[in-house]
């Protein structure tokens, strides 16, 4: 039930794409009634703008690292009965009905589902400037791995996770230091103890930097993820 479902976005020295991020849930209809921006920067302080919108923000000492800025965010008392996590990061946009296509989704998905994965694609320009962003798309780069049995994982980007089975994994691992094979890592670990749905219209778009740089630094990141995971 969507009353009872929390948004997390974990922020670290990305305020101008936290903020796109906020903006596009704040956007749907419906949606849910809880917004978790949790505040990861070592520096203290915060925008002007985020005390403006309706969402919660979670403060602590220090850059913890997105995982255990997310289980903060799922920790979190507000005092509403929560059934249901949704995962998104910085930077990612959705259509205002996103909400209303996941819970269609998630209506015809067996009882034993623990978890929602969902698509992520770049965002494709017209012309021929969006050449990282048409290659994350085109290869689901940021798409979890499937087999007969459906995702074998989530990718925070766009993930829903049932509170209960959340709580019973004790969450996402903050031994990984950054935002790398943490959510592969979890989704393993919620596999087992039911199935992970697939929301193929629950689409999230994510602006990739178009930067040959950038793009080297993402996949040593991942790569050095997935070695974390396999140890």
């Amino acid at each position: 039930c969507l009353d009872h479902t929390r948004v997390i976005v974990p922020t670290y020295r990305d305020w101008d794409e936290a903020r796109v991020t906020i903006e596009s849930i704040l956007a749907c209809r419906p949606r849910p009634p809880e917004i978790m921006l949790v505040n990861d920067n070592a520096e203290s302080g915060r925008p002007a703008w985020v005390s403006r919108y309706p969402i919660f923000a979670i403060d602590y000492p220090g850059n913890r690292g997105p995982s255990y800025a997310r289980n903060t965010g799922a920790r979190f008392r507000s005092g509403r009965p929560i059934d249901w996590l949704y995962f998104t990061d910085t930077g990612c946009q959705r259509d205002p009905g996103f909400f209303a296509e996941l819970v269609d989704s998630s209506m015809a998905m067996p009882r034993t589902t623990v978890a929602i994965a969902a698509p992520v694609v770049g965002i494709i320009d017209s012309g021929a400037g969006s050449l990282i962003n048409r290659y994350m798309t085109e290869e689901a780069i940021l798409n979890p791995p499937q087999d007969a049995l459906g995702p074998q994982a989530i990718i925070t980007a766009n993930a829903a996770v049932s509170a209960a089975s959340f709580h019973a994994t004790t969450g996402f691992d903050p031994t990984y230091p950054f935002a790398a094979g943490e959510d592969l890592d979890l989704g393993v670990r919620l596999r087992r103890l039911g199935s992970i749905g697939w929301a193929h219209g629950a689409v999230v778009f994510h602006r990739f930097v178009e930067s040959e740089d950038d793009f080297r630094r993402r996949f040593m990141r991942y790569g050095a993820g997935t070695a974390h995971l396999e140890h």
